[in-house]
């Protein structure tokens, strides 16, 4: 609405030549700002109306009438919606496509009513579209806008849910081993507050990157489960030294299927550095099983 509003004011006589240069000169003509500035000026009640007119001949704007920049002004309007509405967001956003509705009430744990109120109050201010299939961030400058200040520790706890809710859907749908699923799975697992979550879909992802002719993408995301790989052999050292011996014989068993995959890629790769990394670590493993 304000963007078909903008533009029939800006392209009219409904203002003053003189305000609508100036205005754009502001917002550098980039459509998205000009739309929200407008919208800002407004409700700031600095642009008025009367009698069909825009009050904007001899109207003087200055920089400070308006935000810094687009990020700013959606900055802005975020904090407007609230914090449950900005939560909603910050999850459509992580979970990267279309979220149902069912698993955004799941995840936030509030009623329907709840969420689909947070909801329009950022479709009104065009954060989010709501359609019958679920809920969708309107545009990447929007997702990035909600990452702002986000607690690294909070958004990291976030990810792991976000992960989970995707694993728990797979696997009831039996689409599990979907590439778009592991490729969720590691995005969201490898960033939690468990990166080790994402080590597994991550080498599945890595292998089914390479055997798609995209080596490129596979060594990105080898080297991304890599570091976490290694922390779970600490972690099977510690369970080891405590005497959780039946944790440990079970954490072993999937760090050496684990440690199997990340060699045979490795080795696609034809990195053999990381592949003398892997067998580094492989050796611990083993060293640790043999007690």
């Amino acid at each position: 609405y304000w963007r078909d509003w903008s533009s029939d004011v800006c392209s009219s006589d409904l203002i003053a030549p003189a305000f609508a240069v100036r205005l754009t000169e502001l917002t550098e003509g980039n459509p998205r700002f000009l739309d929200g500035a407008l919208r800002h000026l407004v409700e700031s009640g600095k642009l008025v109306r009367k009698a069909g007119r825009w009050l904007t001949e001899g109207l003087e704007l200055e920089p400070a009438d308006l935000p810094g920049d687009y990020r700013d002004l959606v900055q802005q309007r975020l904090r407007k919606t609230g914090p449950d509405a900005l939560l909603l967001l910050r999850l459509v956003a992580l979970h990267g496509r279309r979220l149902p509705l069912p698993r955004a009430t799941g995840l936030v744990g509030w009623s329907e009513e709840q969420v689909l109120d947070a909801a329009q109050a950022l479709a009104r201010e065009g954060f989010l579209r709501v359609t019958e299939g679920g809920l969708e961030v309107s545009g990447g400058h929007v997702a990035a806008a909600a990452e702002v200040d986000w607690a690294a520790a909070e958004r990291a706890r976030w990810c792991g849910r976000v992960a989970d809710a995707i694993r728990d859907a797979a696997r009831a749908a039996g689409h599990e081993r979907s590439r778009e699923v592991l490729f969720d799975l590691a995005r969201l697992g490898l960033v939690s507050d468990d990166p080790a979550r994402g080590v597994e879909p991550g080498l599945l992802a890595a292998r089914m990157s390479f055997s798609l002719g995209a080596p490129a993408q596979a060594h990105k995301l080898g080297e991304q489960v890599a570091p976490h790989l290694r922390e779970a052999v600490d972690r099977l050292a510690w369970l080891h030294v405590m005497g959780d011996s039946l944790r440990s014989q079970a954490q072993m068993d999937q760090a050496e299927a684990m440690y199997e995959q990340a060699l045979i890629l490795a080795d696609d790769l034809g990195d053999r550095v990381q592949a003398a990394t892997i067998l580094t670590s492989h050796a611990i493993l083993h060293q640790i099983r043999s007690r």
